[in-house]
């Protein structure tokens, strides 16, 4: 396990590397055991404007090259407005941060934290106040992994036609 932990390297996700992140999505998706923990959106528009960044930001972790986890840092305050208003943040930039994923034999090494922290100082880099973030209530590691990177719930709410139940977590970011 240290072995991984010491080989893992991050750096933003490349467009060249579309296919590794749809593989990596379609790997881990596919093997949840719950499938409602994970919620795309638009899968159109989330494909195409997925290396878009005025949109989002891509980082990666990386085992010996593999793309092994992901998370996306999503910047854009129109798509975002309505989290925005349910958090009461109107009047701040906000970013989301989402598509939080692990393969499964790469978990508990620490991944998912460190990808956490990075968008996160990315989020400030980029002069955003707020950083917010969803799971599912029955997520449980998604849901300590937030609290454990200062997140705080804010409530939980339903999203898509009231089709997916979510904990809305924010992060005051300075």
């Amino acid at each position: 396990m240290q072995e991984i932990k010491n080989e893992i390297k991050y750096k933003e996700i490349e467009f060249n590397e579309k296919s590794n992140v749809l593989n990596l999505m379609d790997c881990v998706i596919n093997n949840l055991k719950r499938p409602e923990f994970y919620y795309m959106g638009n899968k159109e528009k989330e494909l195409e404007r997925m290396f878009d960044k005025s949109y989002v930001y891509n980082l990666g972790a990386y085992y010996k090259e593999k793309l092994v986890g992901m998370t996306q840092l999503y910047v854009d305050q129109e798509d975002l407005e309505n989290y925005i208003n349910i958090s009461n943040l109107k009047d701040y930039n906000v970013c989301e941060l989402g598509t939080a994923l692990v393969l499964e034999k790469f978990r508990n090494n620490g991944i998912m934290q460190n990808l956490i922290k990075l968008q996160k100082d990315k989020a400030k880099s980029l002069n955003f106040e707020y950083m917010i973030a969803t799971a599912h209530p029955e997520n449980i590691p998604s849901n300590i992994a937030l609290t454990k990177s200062g997140f705080c719930l804010k409530k939980q709410i339903m999203i898509n036609n009231n089709k997916y139940c979510r904990n809305l977590y924010q992060m005051k970011l300075n």
